[in-house]
């Protein structure tokens, strides 16, 4: 662990619901700090979720949340009620790979959402946003899609996406 990150121990779940993949089997352990995020998306949009496990559809490798698909579709391909803030901590999904929240009413990333540097795949399309975080960091993204949002300007570090093989800002 780099020292500015939190050590994240294991929170249990006995039962795992079928929205969630796990690959390499986990004992039903889920890392803390990730688990802890989730709970912070449910509980700053006073959502009526029972557990973190029903957000979303969520792929999870060695205990980390690596794959995220919370796109607004009342059902069990999506996130039944509509985003409209994202925690502090959202940085603290570090393993996270790919992240889909299309379609919420999200206005702000948090400067947190910087640190989410495994990030390859980012699809956060119609919502509101009106401006980006410093997301220069996230160096190992391939698709971003900010479609059918508010944003008058990219940062300047948007330059330092190296990786950057699709880039999707129309409509904004």
């Amino acid at each position: 662990f780099l020292e500015d990150t939190p050590q994240c121990c294991c929170t249990y779940f006995s039962d795992v619901p079928s929205n969630v993949t796990i690959i390499n089997d986990n004992d039903g352990c889920f890392n803390e700090c990730d688990i802890a995020s989730i709970n912070d998306l449910i509980e700053i949009n006073s959502f009526s979720y029972d557990s973190p496990l029903d957000v979303g559809v969520q792929t999870w490798i060695s205990n980390r949340l690596v794959g995220w698909v919370g796109n607004y579709s009342p059902g069990p391909n999506g996130i039944n009620e509509k985003i409209t803030s994202l925690p502090l901590n959202i940085g603290n999904l570090t393993a996270l790979s790919s992240l889909y929240f299309q379609a919420h009413d999200i206005e702000k990333l948090p400067e947190s959402f910087a640190s989410m540097t495994s990030l390859e795949n980012l699809s956060i399309s119609l919502n509101y946003l009106d401006s980006l975080p410093n997301i220069g960091n996230l160096t190992n993204l391939i698709y971003l899609d900010l479609g059918y949002n508010q944003i008058t300007s990219l940062p300047k570090s948007i330059e330092n996406l190296e990786n950057l093989e699709y880039l999707w800002i129309f409509n904004n």
